[in-house]
């Protein structure tokens, strides 16, 4: 076999010599409006040359890490109970094994509960009236 076995001269295999591009991952945390960590948060890459549907959940201190992703840019969105859900955007660029990025979930104005309509008032008939139309 020529050129060693079957393989390419390196001139000929690009940059990376041939191999797969690396891959990246983006870390981060999730806070509150005063700094604390939110945990169980939902990351999620909402958009990005990954596919979209990538999850992550944060762990007690608010950190999360999403792995396997090729550079690019990303769509995050973070959620989590009792909060407004948020976005940020973030790029990973070429060559960089990962980016750190922050997103911070405001309290969910609390909704007061509704109360039912009161009741469609009902005429009511006084016992001592006479009803037309009865008989005593």
């Amino acid at each position: 076999m020529p050129n060693g076995g079957g393989r390419r001269p390196a001139s000929e295999r690009g940059r990376n010599g041939g191999r797969a591009p690396p891959r990246g991952q983006i870390v981060g945390r999730v806070v509150d409006a005063e700094g604390e960590p939110v945990e169980e948060a939902q990351l999620l890459i909402t958009e990005g040359p990954t596919h979209p549907d990538i999850a992550a959940l944060t762990a007690s201190d608010g950190r999360f890490a999403l792995g396997g992703l090729a550079a690019g840019t990303y769509r995050l969105r973070a959620q989590a109970t009792g909060f407004a859900a948020c976005t940020a955007v973030v790029v990973l660029t070429p060559g960089s094994r990962s980016v750190f990025a922050e997103l911070a979930l405001d309290r969910e104005a609390a909704v007061p509960p509704r109360r039912a309509a009161p009741p469609a008032e009902v005429p009511t008939v006084d016992e001592a009236e006479e009803i037309p139309g009865r008989d005593e």
